[in-house]
């Protein structure tokens, strides 16, 4: 199993307090979580100012998460609907230790959510649409992406689920307890947290996911089969006050 370099640190699965009000929360349901390590070297420009790839085991990973969101509400009061989203994703780190996610594509069936993302932190939303698959019996759980803007992208991730986790590996811990993302906006780099119990995991087989999905947000295609491929039922996810991040 892979195992921390030195200087390397997991972060804690119970989150630090929401500074400030709630700005948004989610509930996010039927969650898939896909990863493959890559070199950090590779990615290191996809990173914005102030930050670098946080690394386990001396090598950072590209995730591929899919979930449902069947409820948002602004100001953790105001609701607005529901969407589901599937995103590709890196493991920031900065300057204060604050270890995150740097998002290089949130594909989501609202393009009302595309254009308030885009415009205000610049998060990366793009208008798709995606199409939940869901059995029971095998128990099976998957999404068909298909881009509507920019591009005709039309790629699939499925999973068999398994048993759950009685107690998730440093790895899945490193991946799923991040409290805050890092993304660039018209200020610089800005870091918005993230509040959420820790998730219930279950063991699953990848079935298939099209690393299309990777390579159109820059990745490279990883050479291998991913390192970690889970499933949650899901939670509710609180998102709080933007901050400046790390000083360029």
């Amino acid at each position: 199993m892979t195992t921390t370099c030195p200087g390397e640190i997991i972060p804690p699965r119970m989150p630090p307090p929401l500074p400030g009000p709630v700005l948004l929360a989610q509930t996010w349901r039927d969650m898939i979580f896909v990863h493959w390590p890559i070199a950090p070297e590779s990615v290191s420009d996809l990173f914005p100012d102030g930050t670098r790839p946080d690394t386990f085991g001396g090598q950072t990973y590209v995730g591929i998460v899919a979930f449902e969101v069947p409820s948002t509400r602004v100001g953790g009061a105001l609701e607005i609907g529901s969407t589901c989203e599937l995103n590709v994703r890196l493991y920031s780190v900065d300057g204060q230790g604050r270890q995150g996610v740097v998002f290089l594509s949130m594909d989501v069936t609202r393009p009302d959510m595309v254009l308030v993302a885009r415009s205000l932190p610049r998060v990366p939303y793009f208008w798709s649409h995606l199409e939940p698959l869901r059995a029971e019996s095998p128990a099976v759980a998957g999404f068909r992406l298909r881009r509507r803007l920019p591009s005709r992208l039309v790629v699939h991730i499925e999973i068999d689920i398994d048993r759950p986790v009685q107690k998730p590996s440093p790895l899945d811990i490193w991946f799923t307890s991040r409290w805050g993302l890092h993304t660039r906006t018209i200020l610089g780099t800005t870091w918005i947290p993230i509040t959420h119990p820790p998730f219930l995991l279950h063991t699953a087989r990848l079935r298939r996911a099209d690393h299309a999905l990777l390579t159109a947000a820059g990745v490279p295609s990883p050479s291998g089969g991913p390192v970690s491929v889970v499933w949650s039922p899901g939670l509710h996810a609180q998102v709080g006050r933007p901050a400046r991040g790390p000083k360029e």
